[in-house]
């Protein structure tokens, strides 16, 4: 049964976990080189691929099939799913760790190893706790987990580098897994003796064309890592590491408040399917669609506002050479917007199991988007592949949307967004005035924040003022 508070739920903790991962990031920059920190997401990359490929179809289908499958029977399957997956995975790991002669990508063969398979714990485990309604356990666990985030990394020992962040992630899932194994008590509900072959064909069914998505969508987001690298090495002047910082920073502000809206969006549509009730599908997705735009086009303008003073006051200046980091931020933030945009319209593919649907999309995407980003990487350097991304995304949504809209007749009107975008506008151009008066950086990050909500709900209010006056004749 879905609980009507699911959504505030998760907004408030998504958004605390995520000031939490801002002060995460902040803490390293100051403690961790630019270059050692691009070396670790080189690493976090390929195993967040290898995830991609044979892990994250076995969380897929616990979500799809979560509410109408027998439980001990789902989790049975699952684990053991789970199990040989990993393994499989280990072994590509492995055989990368040998291809590549030892390579600083894979060469901590066992941190790897571990990150992989505690990563994919978590995600089977956050799937479970979604669509069960778990709420309240979720939203602490995650924001618990932003906590450790924090103090495990302060007491490790900084001079170990890329183990050190390694090893923070790894001992945080880890307290996931353990917490996890006992409260949902997975114990009670496997039998191997209920394992199913034919559930496990359901599943791969429905899965295969979300492998090929998720493994496109890590194109989208994480190849550029690989391709800057090949063109201007790490080692040398560290563009990864300033690259994946910016982008750290746009997915845990504007990236999290998509994902944080749109979290309880499917278990509620999937509802609506089983019951039939393709109505308030639609009506339900286009409010989804509206929250979205109007809350991410405000925080996409502020956050180009308030960046460089974000910089100047929370990382390392070193992450921001000449200013490019700023613009790389700016880039990824209306990347991640349309992104999340992109999942909310694509839901009613997976609720129809064709999900083939969206592999195309991805396939197309992936495809356009590494082809030029060998091209303009090469000749204008790494700022091109953020501008790139953020391209290719927008006309995948843009054209997916279009589709959307026309079967499942999504009501959208283009005055609010209009609206939200002329408001934004307003507010980023106060502030880009308005805080020049001020030196200190923090202030200014604190009087941006508040002035600039104020300004842009002062200008909705004035382009809505003809229903807050029919509104308050009602009351």
């Amino acid at each position: 049964m879905v609980k009507k508070n699911e959504t505030l739920w998760f907004f408030v903790f998504k958004c605390l976990s995520g000031l939490l991962t801002l002060a995460s990031v902040s803490i390293r920059s100051h403690f961790i080189d630019k270059v050692t920190y691009g070396n670790y997401y080189l690493i976090v990359q390929s195993v967040t691929l290898l995830l991609s490929i044979f892990i994250t179809w076995v969380v897929e289908s616990v979500g799809r099939y979560y509410n109408n499958t027998d439980e001990k029977r789902l989790y049975t399957t699952s684990i053991l799913n789970f199990f040989i997956s990993f393994i499989i995975g280990f072994g590509f790991l492995f055989l990368m760790n040998v291809i590549s002669g030892g390579d600083v990508i894979l060469k901590y063969l066992p941190y790897a190893s571990l990150l992989l398979f505690f990563n994919g714990t978590s995600e089977i485990v956050f799937q479970i706790f979604r669509m069960s309604h778990k709420t309240k356990t979720y939203c602490l666990v995650t924001f618990v987990s932003s906590l450790l985030n924090i103090i495990v990394f302060l007491f490790l020992p900084k001079e170990s580098g890329v183990i050190t962040l390694l090893l923070t992630t790894i001992l945080i899932n880890l307290s996931i897994f353990l917490f996890s194994f006992f409260y949902l008590k997975v114990y009670s509900k496997f039998s191997i003796k209920l394992y199913s072959f034919s559930f496990t064909k359901k599943c791969l069914k429905y899965s295969f064309p979300l492998i090929v998505v998720w493994g496109c969508i890590w194109i989208l987001n994480s190849s550029d890592t690989f391709i800057i690298n090949y063109f201007y090495p790490n080692s040398l002047n560290g563009e990864v590491g300033i690259y994946n910082l910016a982008h750290s920073l746009s997915s845990n502000t504007i990236g999290l408040l998509t994902s944080s809206l749109g979290f309880a969006v499917f278990p509620k549509l999937l509802s609506l399917w089983n019951n039939e009730d393709k109505k308030n599908i639609s009506k339900d997705l286009s409010t989804q669609l509206y929250v979205c735009c109007l809350l991410c086009i405000p925080a996409v303008f502020g956050l180009a506002s308030l960046s460089p003073f974000l910089y100047s006051s929370l990382i390392s200046f070193e992450y921001n050479p000449n200013g490019i980091a700023v613009v790389l931020i700016v880039l990824f933030s209306i990347t991640n917007f349309v992104s999340g945009i992109g999942n909310l319209i694509g839901r009613p593919w997976q609720l129809e199991e064709k999900t083939y649907v969206p592999m195309i999309f991805s396939i197309l995407s992936a495809i356009v988007n590494i082809a030029l980003d060998f091209l303009f990487v090469w000749l204008f350097g790494y700022v091109a592949a953020a501008v790139v991304s953020m391209a290719v995304m927008i006309i995948r949504t843009l054209i997916m949307f279009l589709i959307v809209k026309k079967r499942y007749k999504l009501s959208i009107t283009i005055r609010p967004i209009i609206s939200s975008i002329c408001s934004a506008f307003v507010m980023f151009a106060f502030l880009n005035r308005f805080l020049s008066f001020f030196n200190n950086t923090y202030v200014c990050l604190i009087i941006g924040l508040f002035i600039g909500s104020a300004i842009y709900f002062l200008f909705m209010a004035v382009f809505y003022a003809d229903k807050l006056h029919s509104w308050r004749k009602r009351i």
